[in-house]
């Protein structure tokens, strides 16, 4: 059990994008409900991780490496190109530690397929960042966007489960009701 003994590096990369990114935006989260949600996402990561399932927290993380950078584009802390590598190269670690962190030091990595991915989720932020609405939207469409690639991947690669391509039509759907819910709430 990873939580009882000495933690490990990926563990900690995990815990420290998770509590660091809530540290940051903690005071510039719109109400208290929204923190009690994101406080909630956090624990319910780490007991996923606690009991070796990785997709929950590889999708957290993801969606809070995403806000994070969202939020530093809304408020001219960084520039797109350094919030686009911000969302690379955290998105293409926590997929590698996430994947060792399942299949350990014998797991073949896919390195090829995260880079892609992180890629794939910064373009998203990148673009999505110049859209009127705000920062939690942002990274929830992103997010969402990333989470239909990756399931498209595994659906592509053969690697994921029968019930894959109904999980995958469900994220389409998704995705689309939440790009309508932004567009016909006006942000």
């Amino acid at each position: 059990m990873p939580f009882l003994g000495r933690p490990n590096a990926r563990l900690l990369y995990f815990w420290l994008v998770q509590f660091g990114v809530a540290a940051v935006i903690w005071d510039f989260l719109p109400n208290a409900l929204s923190k009690v949600l994101l406080a909630a996402l956090i624990v319910l990561a780490n007991l996923s991780l606690y009991r070796r399932q990785t997709n929950l927290p590889v999708l957290v993380n993801v969606a809070l490496i995403v806000l994070l950078a969202e939020f530093w584009l809304g408020s001219g802390f960084i520039s797109p190109l350094n919030g686009a590598a911000l969302v690379l190269i955290g998105v293409t670690l926590t997929g590698i530690l996430a994947q060792s962190f399942r299949e350990g030091a014998a797991g073949r990595y896919r390195f090829p397929v995260w880079l892609f991915l992180g890629f794939v989720a910064a373009q998203f932020a990148a673009l999505i960042a110049y859209w009127p609405i705000f920062f939690a939207q942002k990274a929830l469409l992103a997010t969402a966007l990333f989470y239909l690639f990756w399931e498209l991947i595994e659906l592509l690669s053969g690697h994921g489960q029968p019930s894959l391509k109904a999980h995958f039509i469900f994220v389409s759907i998704t995705v689309l009701i939440i790009i309508g819910g932004i567009m016909t709430l006006g942000g």
